[in-house]
């Protein structure tokens, strides 16, 4: 889990890649979007910087309407890697105008991922991020909100020590403890039925002191004109 100079500039590399994918899947999505087009522009973004596209999602099952349709809230997670080494993103978009509640629980998700990076260097546990987050982002005006995934990356998706059988995502189950040149993404995901969903993921180093972001670090709701 702890990375070397030669991983860290790999992944460098691959953060930075999968990320302009993303912003060219965004740059793609507008008022009955299909998922193809968007998906499509994320794999020719990647491909074209050397990087290749493992992939990109949307809420689960898809665009619920089949296109995208405005004011709803969707998200994009994606995963590429270059040079096997691999780069994660999550952002959360709406088209037109936001209601004020996803408003409320967008801002609330960026101050729990606020403090979630005020709290990164080593020997803090896995399990003492998910709960400050959880109970930042609770206290901000999201009560629903209830998970938080932080996870180490780099070769595979996950490539933290995990459980086998029913408790594998327990959170203490396989807790860990941050170490220096550890590379993570502190995974942020909401889905509620019949509203919508959310997601805020970057990817980040843990140093000596702090942490250096990986990605842009750029958790703000993406509001893209109807």
């Amino acid at each position: 889990m702890v990375k070397t100079e030669a991983e860290i500039a790999l992944m460098r590399k691959a953060a930075v890649i999968n990320e302009a994918g993303v912003v060219a899947a965004l740059g793609a999505v507008h008022d009955g979007a299909h998922w193809d087009d968007i998906e499509r522009a994320y794999f020719t973004e990647v491909s074209k910087r050397d990087g290749k596209g493992r992939y990109i999602v949307t809420t689960l099952g898809g665009l619920p309407h089949g296109k995208v349709v405005p004011g709803e809230s969707l998200f994009l997670d994606s995963l590429a890697e270059y040079d096997h080494y691999l780069g994660d993103i999550g952002r959360t978009l709406v088209v037109g105008q936001p209601s004020d509640e996803l408003l409320l629980r967008a801002k609330a998700m960026e101050t729990g991922w606020e403090a979630a990076c005020e709290m990164i260097r080593p020997g803090i546990s896995r399990s003492k991020l998910m709960e400050k987050t959880v109970e930042v982002i609770q206290k901000s005006g999201f009560p629903e909100y209830f998970y938080v995934s932080p996870h180490s990356l780099g070769l595979e998706h996950t490539d933290n020590p995990l459980p086998m059988g029913d408790d594998i995502y327990a959170g203490g189950e396989f807790d860990f403890a941050l170490e220096e040149n550890m590379i993570i993404n502190i995974d942020m995901p909401y889905f509620e039925l019949g509203w919508g969903t959310l997601h805020l993921e970057d990817t980040i180093r843990v140093t000596k002191n702090g942490f250096e972001a990986l990605t842009s670090n750029e958790s703000r709701l993406r509001i893209i004109d109807a």
